[in-house]
């Protein structure tokens, strides 16, 4: 009876984790309405996707986690649509509940100050472009589909801005859309390379 009354004073006491939060306003009333993971899924590797499952929406707020509950009730995988989905499918779902910040993904820095970052300066619109990969996708175009949309988007908006340039350079550039595009595209531009020169690269 002590040690039980001890527990209960113990749990009072410790704060609410942000995986726990996360755990009880989405996994495990999805768990009690029947969601669950396949058959022959180790113990291990369960409690593995919990636990990044659980990571990976601490953005959310409780409001928002109840919509992505309700949202994914219908969202599982098999034939019942009982079985936790992938990962990806989770993430996409929450991206539409409430796009993860750009400031909660440590490895964009990183990713522009590697040498992915020095080589994608070298092409024209490819900083912005693979930028805006980033921003849309929340990671970056490792897949070569993905290479070939960043170079084909690059080739689209590196020589816009350098004809936006030579216009505002003629005094010629007064319409408000292209005025406020290129002033996003430089101010974008201007960061990616101040990071690459912080870190040595090519600025």
């Amino acid at each position: 009876m002590q040690a039980t009354e001890h527990q209960q004073t113990v749990d009072q006491v410790q704060p609410e984790t942000k995986r726990d939060r996360v755990r009880r306003l989405f996994i495990a009333p999805l768990a009690a309405e029947g969601m669950r993971f396949e058959r022959g899924t180790s113990e291990e590797v369960q409690v593995k996707r919990l636990n990044q499952m659980a990571d990976d929406l601490t953005h959310l707020s409780d409001v928002e986690l109840g919509r992505l509950r309700l949202c994914m009730r219908s969202k599982g995988d098999g034939t019942k649509k009982t079985f936790w989905p992938g990962r990806v499918s989770i993430l996409g779902f929450a991206e539409s509940v409430h796009p993860r910040p750009i400031a909660d993904l440590p490895r964009l820095k990183d990713w522009f100050i590697s040498a992915a970052g020095r080589e994608a300066a070298l092409v024209e619109g490819r900083l912005v472009a693979e930028f805006e990969f980033w921003t849309r996708h929340k990671h970056p175009p490792y897949a070569e589909t993905h290479k070939r949309l960043v170079a084909s988007r690059a080739s689209e908006i590196g020589p816009k801005a350098a004809r936006l340039v030579e216009r505002r350079g003629r005094g010629a550039l007064s319409d408000p859309g292209d005025i406020h595009w290129l002033a996003r595209f430089e101010e974008t531009e201007a960061m990616l390379r101040g990071w690459l020169a912080e870190s040595g690269g090519a600025a």
